[in-house]
C-alpha cells in the first residue's frame, strides 16, 4: 500500500506567484513556514520548517486574489518530487514540493486582516479595478444547526410477557 497525503498550516513568507499556463490554466507556487514549539532541557525551544506549495486552477486564483505575506492557511496535498538540470553546473536538482489539494483560510483570532492591510481582493498591476475575480475563499464546514431545547419525544413503554408472543398471518408481509 502506498500512501502519499500532507497536512500542514502555516505562514506565507512571501505573497504567491501567480502565472498561467498555455491553456490558461493558473498555477500559484508560495511557501509556508511552520514553527515547532519544545521543550529541551527545561527551556522552550522553536524548530521553522519551509515547505514549497503548488496550487493549480480555481485554488490558485484564489490563493492570488486573497493570500499575502503573511497569511495563515492550511493545506492537505501530497508530496511531489521535481527535479532539474542546473544550468551553471549541469548538475542534476531536486526538492520535494506539496501540490495542494484543499486549502482553507485561516482568519487571525483578532479578525484583523492578514498579512497586509486589507482583506480584499488583490488588484491587477497598473489597475485601479479589483482583480477580475471576486470569489470567497474556500470554507472547511456550514456552520452546525443549534442543538434541540427540547427532549426527544417519549417512546411507548416496553411491556414484559410471559409467553412468547406468536406472530399471526397479518403480521407476515409476503
Amino acid at each position: 500500500m502506498n500512501v502519499n497525503k500532507v497536512m500542514i498550516a502555516g505562514r506565507l513568507t512571501r505573497d504567491p506567484e501567480i502565472r498561467h499556463t498555455t491553456n490558461n490554466t493558473a498555477l500559484a507556487k508560495f511557501s509556508l513556514a511552520v514553527t515547532q514549539k519544545f521543550e529541551s532541557g527545561g527551556e522552550w525551544k522553536e524548530e521553522t520548517s519551509f515547505f514549497d506549495c503548488i496550487a493549480w486552477g480555481k485554488q490558485a486564483e484564489l490563493a492570488g486574489e486573497y493570500l499575502r505575506q503573511g497569511s495563515t492557511v492550511h493545506v492537505e496535498g501530497r508530496l511531489k518530487q521535481e527535479s532539474w538540470e542546473d544550468k551553471e553546473t549541469r548538475q542534476r536538482r531536486s526538492k520535494i514540493v506539496v501540490v495542494t489539494e484543499k486549502m482553507q483560510f485561516v482568519p487571525r483570532a483578532d479578525g484583523a486582516a492578514q498579512g497586509g492591510t486589507s482583506a480584499a481582493p488583490r488588484q491587477a498591476p497598473g489597475n485601479s479595478a479589483p482583480a477580475a475575480r471576486s470569489v470567497a475563499p474556500y470554507r472547511s464546514a456550514p456552520p452546525v444547526a443549534p442543538m434541540r431545547s427540547s427532549p426527544p419525544p417519549a417512546r411507548a413503554p416496553v411491556v414484559a410477557t410471559s409467553a412468547p408472543v406468536r406472530p399471526t398471518e397479518d403480521d407476515i408481509p409476503f
